[in-house]
């Protein structure tokens, strides 16, 4: 799914927005430093950091409201 958001994003500017804040494209782009033979992420960087952290946040409130909707009305023994 946020690879098909990323391929429609390069031509709808919104989807675009919300394609950078999917995990999966956070963790994807990765880059390699040849110099000190390090893998770079997107945490690495205090504006990545933030990004993940809040990208997660939103994660955790989501799932958790879907989880109270969908197990409202069932009971769970």
């Amino acid at each position: 799914m946020p690879l098909l958001i990323s391929m429609v994003g390069r031509k709808i500017d919104i989807l675009g927005k919300i394609a950078i804040w999917l995990p999966w494209n956070i963790v994807g782009n990765a880059t390699f430093d040849s110099n000190t033979n390090r893998i770079i992420m997107a945490w690495n960087t205090t504006d990545g950091f933030v990004r993940c952290f809040i990208v997660g946040f939103i994660g955790v409130v989501l799932f958790y409201t879907l989880g109270l909707i969908m197990f409202k009305k069932k009971e769970i023994r």
